[in-house]
């Protein structure tokens, strides 16, 4: 039966995790951004915006669930304390799934709805902005919570890995560093905007790259 810790296993994982994070800060500073005083302003830069905006937001979203298999491996490759493995799993998969949800709004379901509204007459066009702003307010409620879930499933999986000691305490004191300053600055960061997306997406790239540290360096073991 193949391991769970096998090289063949876990140094995919590690490199998926890294490059993952690592292309995730690239990806966010090519958010494409709407800068307009009008709602049929915004409608016609949501419209000229559409193939970038789709585009970023689907790897994303491939990059995060790529992210979610490599911290799944992870978990069940670190057994000194499961529990918190297991707990950081959740949280991270809950992340995921809100940081989507966001995704999902933002690059495929407000393009679609402003190409709904911007070929009517501009009187109509005035009707759509309850619905962008409604959009854009969960936008920001999700993406925030994705990230506070993410670093949190950070800390936990920090906290397993110093725990269990040997030469990867070092690593999970660099993560565990690295995801409470993450979760610091979510918390006061204010409007989510690719500036302060990317500087996110670089403290979670620091406990990202120790976890893929972990992982390309275990040891194979019986599988569980």
């Amino acid at each position: 039966m193949l391991s769970v810790r096998t090289p063949l296993l876990t140094r995919p994982a590690a490199v998926i995790l890294a490059a993952c994070s690592l292309l995730s800060m690239v990806v966010i500073l090519h958010h494409p951004v709407v800068h307009a005083r009008r709602p049929q302003e915004a409608l016609a830069g949501m419209m000229r915006l559409t193939p970038a905006d789709r585009t970023v937001h689907a790897i994303l979203l491939v990059l995060i669930l790529l992210m979610v298999y490599a911290v799944s491996v992870l978990t069940y490759a670190n057994r000194g304390r499961l529990l918190l493995g297991v707990g950081g799993l959740a949280i991270f998969s809950i992340g995921a799934g809100a940081v989507i949800g966001a995704g999902m709004i933002d690059g495929f379901f407000t393009p679609l709805f402003a190409a709904r509204y911007g070929v009517l007459a501009p009187s109509l066009q005035n009707y759509a902005v309850p619905v962008l702003t409604a959009s854009a307010i969960g936008i920001q409620i999700l993406t925030k919570f994705g990230f506070f879930a993410f670093s949190g499933a950070a800390v936990l999986w920090g906290v397993e890995i110093f725990q269990a000691g040997g030469r990867n305490r070092l690593a999970g004191a660099l993560a565990c560093a690295a995801a409470v300053a993450e979760f610091a600055f979510v918390l006061s960061a204010g409007t989510l905007n690719p500036h302060n997306l990317s500087t996110m997406a670089l403290l979670q790239a620091v406990w990202c790259l120790a976890f893929a540290w972990v992982l390309w360096n275990e040891p194979e073991s019986a599988s569980l």
